[in-house]
């Protein structure tokens, strides 16, 4: 292909950064990440309801949930986000 002067083709490969050598994520190397996990209508309302009765979170609910599961498996449980962490 024959390019004209003053073509924009090629710009982005000239000026783009090279990609990082880590190939860091959108959490930009920071240690929470944040994930959505889809729920019909009728299971978010049942999980919502259950954490508002335990007074915690949905993510503290998920969370034990989880290392319920990995201590029926033998693993470690996973370490909570620690309060005022940014997201």
């Amino acid at each position: 292909m024959k390019t004209r002067k003053g073509s924009l083709t090629g710009v982005a490969e000239r000026i783009s950064p090279p990609p990082s050598e880590k190939g860091r994520s959108k959490s930009q190397g920071r240690d929470v990440v944040t994930m959505t996990i889809r729920f019909s209508r009728e299971a978010w309302r049942e999980v919502h309801d259950m954490a508002m009765s335990d007074d915690v979170s949905i993510n503290t609910l998920v969370l034990n949930a989880l290392n319920r599961e990995r201590e029926a498996r033998g693993l470690a449980p996973l370490k909570p986000v620690p309060t005022g962490v940014k997201q």
